[in-house]
């Protein structure tokens, strides 16, 4: 049995599993796993309102994807305003498909690329690098 949430702190997807036991008095849940993103900024995930002194709040100039199917929509979609993008691997290398990431994004401080397969990384993304400043 498992339910899925949206951390109201961090915005991360994570599920509770519970695995049912029986024995002969009845079925007995144990403590749920937790699949997903483990922990939040600050100890555990909450899926209720934080509280006005919580100080967890969601970050979106920072941005983490994971390879897999809708990548390219998720990449296509990405707020100019972004800082940090971190685009890592589900875990296996797929070379079949190649990802583009060809768009503006004038903010763009830190990009890190992890094991994906890429068709194009284009120089408008990081145009504060002098290496691709003059690039058409």
């Amino acid at each position: 049995m498992s339910a899925s949430y949206s951390c109201h702190a961090c915005g991360e997807d994570y599920s509770e599993v519970r695995t049912v036991v029986p024995w002969s008095g009845g079925n007995e849940l144990p403590a749920p796993s937790i699949e997903g993103q483990k922990w939040c900024y600050n100890g555990l995930h909450t899926n209720t309102a934080l509280p006005a002194d919580d100080n967890r709040r969601i970050d979106h100039s920072i941005v983490t994807l994971e390879a897999g199917p809708g990548l390219q929509a998720r990449l296509d979609a990405l707020d100019r305003n972004v800082k940090t993008l971190t685009v890592v691997s589900n875990g296996m290398y797929d070379d079949s498909h190649g990802y583009r990431l060809d768009r503006e994004l004038p903010q763009l401080e830190e990009l890190i690329l992890k094991d994906v397969c890429w068709e194009k990384v284009g120089c408008v993304v990081l145009a504060q690098d002098p290496f691709c400043r003059g690039t058409p």
